[in-house]
C-alpha cells in the first residue's frame, strides 16, 4: 500500500464537558453488557493529570458491542491543515515532548501572559489576580491576548473576565487600567455572545436584556455599571447608541414571560427560590454530567413531572440552553413549564418521560430493531420543530429520545427528544462552528481540519444514524476504538451490512437512510425526511400523542 493510500490518523484533541469517573459510566458497552476502565492501560500514555481532564481517554472505550452508550464532546483541532500530512510530520505533532527529540524541545516557547495561570483556574481568585497586578512594573498585559494560540483563543484579560459575567474580576481590571471602550478584536463570537467589533458595554447590555429576573441578570447589570462608569470618566470614549424604541422592552423579554404556542395564554415563568411549596419533590430518576433529576408532582394541578437540577457551573450556556427550550412547543419535544433559582442551582421543571430512554428500551429486549414509520416519524417531527425556528441540536441520538408512556410497546409508544445542552439558535445567522462530536453519530462534514461553518443538516445526518440502527441494531459506521470510528465517518463509506439484518427491510427505508446519511450539499433537509414516502402511510396527529398539561 502507498503513503497516499494510506489511512492516516488525525491530530486532533479531544475535550469533553465529562469528568474521569463520569467518563467510565458512559463506555457501557450496551446492548449486552457494562466493562470497567482498565486503569492499567490508560496510565501508559496518560500523565495523572491529564486523566482527569481529557477527553483521549475515549479513544480505549469498548467497541466490541454493537450500539454503545455515547456523551458528546467538543473536537479541538491542533492545527488547520488537511488531513493528508505527511505522516513522519503527524507523529512529530501528536507525539509527547519526551518523544519529539531535542531539536524539538530546544524550541523557545513564547512567554506565557503573567495573568493566564490565576484567570484560566477552575475557580478564580480576584485577590491572586491583584497580587499578580501587583507585581507588574509594566500594564500593558492587559490590552494583550491571555493566550491568542489556544483553541479557542483567550483575548484581553477584561473581556475574559465579562465574558465570564464576574463582575468582581472585571472591576479589578477596569481599577488597574484595563480599557473598557476598545471594541473585542477577536474573529468570532467570544463565548457566543461578545462579538467581533462590539464594545463589552454594548455587548453587556444586549445580553442582558434576555435574563431579567435572574442572578445573572443582576451580576450583568454590575457589570454593565461598572464599565458604563469607566466610561463616562473618559471622555474619548465612544457613546453607547441610543436604544431602538421600537425593540421589545427588557420587561417582555425571554426571561419574564414568553408566551406559549400550545396553550394559548400561558406563561413559563421564572421564581426567585426553591421549587419546594411549589412541587412536591419525591424520588431520583438520574443524573447527567452536571445535573440530577428527581421526579415530583404540582401541588396545585396534580400533574407529574420531572425537576432537573443543575448547578450554576457553566451558567451562561445553561441559561441558553432553557431560553432554547422556553421556544419549542410540540408533542415529540421534552416541554420546559417553568425555572427556579436559588444562589447555587437552577430548577428546570420539565415533562416527566415515565417509559425512560428509548435507547434502554431496546436494549433490555435484546437489542431489538424497530422500524415503525410511526416512531421513526415521531423523531423526524422533533427534528423538524428545532429546524423550523431555527435551532440546531447538534447531538441527536439514541439517547436523547425519552418514552412518555411506561408499559407501551416502542413501536406504539410516544417518544420526546431532551438534553439541548449542545443546542444552537442560528436566527440571528451566527454561523454553526463548534464540533461537537457524538463518535457514532458525528456528521462527516464536522470532523474536518479547518473551522469551517456547518449547517442544521449535521441533524439530519445523526437522525439518519438513529435510523440505521433502528432498523439493523448495528452502526453504520465501526471501529476498536471512537478514533477509529471517526475515521470511518470521516471518509463517509457504508453499506446496508451486515446482509442479513437488512434482508427483510422496506425499500423506502433503505432510500430514505441513503439520502440521511449523505454528504452534505446531497443530504434532505428535516422537511424533505418528512415528505418522504417511507411516511407516506399516514402522518400521526396531535390527539395520537398524551395531553400536554398546563400547571396552573
Amino acid at each position: 500500500m502507498s503513503k497516499a493510500d494510506e489511512i492516516r490518523k488525525p491530530v486532533i484533541e479531544l475535550c469533553s464537558r465529562a469528568s474521569f469517573s463520569q467518563m467510565k459510566s458512559l463506555r457501557t458497552s450496551a446492548f449486552e453488557y457494562d466493562e470497567d476502565v482498565d486503569r492499567s492501560e490508560l496510565d501508559d500514555d496518560f500523565s495523572p493529570d491529564q486523566i482527569t481532564s481529557s477527553a483521549q481517554l475515549r479513544r480505549f472505550s469498548n467497541t466490541d458491542a454493537r450500539v454503545r452508550r455515547q456523551s458528546a464532546f467538543v473536537i479541538q483541532m491542533t492545527k488547520e491543515e488537511p488531513f493528508d500530512e505527511p505522516e513522519e510530520e503527524a507523529a512529530l505533532v501528536s507525539a509527547s515532548p519526551s518523544e519529539r527529540g531535542p531539536a524539538r524541545e530546544e524550541a523557545k516557547l513564547p512567554q506565557p501572559h503573567p495573568l493566564k495561570e490565576a484567570m484560566t483556574r477552575r475557580k478564580v481568585k480576584v485577590e491572586e489576580v491583584r497580587q499578580v497586578l501587583q507585581s507588574l512594573e509594566d500594564l500593558t498585559c492587559l490590552e494583550e491576548p491571555l493566550d491568542p494560540h489556544s483553541k479557542p483563543a483567550l483575548p484581553r484579560p477584561l473581556v475574559v473576565a465579562v465574558g465570564d459575567n464576574n463582575a468582581e474580576l472585571a472591576e479589578l481590571l477596569v481599577e488597574f487600567g484595563a480599557e473598557v471602550a476598545k471594541p473585542y478584536e477577536g474573529e468570532g463570537n467570544f463565548k457566543g455572545w461578545i462579538k467581533p467589533g462590539a464594545s463589552l458595554l454594548q455587548s453587556v447590555s444586549n445580553r442582558k436584556g434576555r435574563f431579567v429576573g435572574t442572578m445573572l441578570a443582576e451580576r450583568l447589570e454590575r457589570i454593565e455599571a461598572i464599565l458604563q462608569s469607566s466610561v463616562q470618566e473618559d471622555p474619548q470614549a465612544d457613546e453607547l447608541p441610543e436604544e431602538d424604541e421600537s425593540a421589545p422592552s427588557q420587561s417582555r423579554s425571554a426571561f419574564r414571560a414568553i408566551s406559549s404556542t400550545w396553550m394559548p395564554g400561558e406563561l413559563c415563568r421564572h421564581t426567585r427560590g426553591h421549587p419546594m411549596g411549589v412541587y412536591e419533590i419525591l424520588e431520583h430518576l438520574g443524573d447527567g454530567d452536571t445535573s440530577t433529576v428527581w421526579g415530583g408532582w404540582h401541588l396545585e394541578s396534580s400533574v407529574s413531572v420531572a425537576i432537573k437540577i443543575e448547578a450554576k457551573s457553566d451558567e451562561g450556556g445553561m441559561w441558553d440552553e432553557i431560553e432554547i427550550m422556553r421556544k419549542l412547543r410540540h408533542p415529540n419535544v421534552c416541554r420546559l413549564f417553568e425555572t427556579f433559582e436559588s444562589e447555587t442551582q437552577v430548577f428546570m421543571v420539565l415533562d416527566l418521560c415515565l417509559g425512560g430512554r428509548l435507547y434502554d428500551a431496546l436494549a433490555m429486549d435484546g437489542g431489538q430493531t424497530c422500524r415503525a414509520p410511526r416512531l421513526l416519524r415521531q423523531m423526524a417531527e422533533a427534528v423538524g420543530c428545532l429546524h423550523a425556528h431555527k435551532i440546531s441540536h447538534r447531538d441527536i441520538q439514541l439517547e436523547n429520545f425519552l418514552l412518555v408512556e411506561l408499559d407501551a410497546p416502542v413501536e406504539e409508544a410516544t417518544l420526546r427528544l431532551v438534553d439541548f445542552t449542545t443546542a444552537k439558535d442560528y436566527s440571528s445567522g451566527q454561523a454553526l462552528v463548534t464540533k461537537i462530536c457524538t463518535p457514532t453519530y458525528v456528521a462527516k462534514e464536522i470532523l474536518t481540519r479547518k473551522m469551517e461553518p456547518y449547517t442544521e443538516k449535521v441533524d439530519v445526518w445523526s437522525l439518519g444514524v438513529v435510523f440505521f440502527i433502528l432498523f439493523s441494531g448495528h452502526p453504520p459506521f465501526s471501529g476498536e476504538t471512537d478514533f477509529d470510528v471517526l475515521k470511518q465517518v470521516k471518509k463517509g463509506l457504508w453499506s446496508f451490512e451486515p446482509e442479513e439484518a437488512w434482508a427483510d427491510a422496506p425499500a423506502e427505508g433503505l432510500d430514505l437512510i441513503r439520502h440521511m446519511i449523505a454528504p452534505a450539499p446531497e443530504r434532505f433537509s428535516a422537511q424533505q425526511v418528512l415528505r418522504h414516502r417511507f411516511f407516506a402511510c399516514r402522518a400521526p396527529k396531535f390527539g395520537d400523542f398524551p395531553q400536554m398539561y398546563s400547571l396552573r
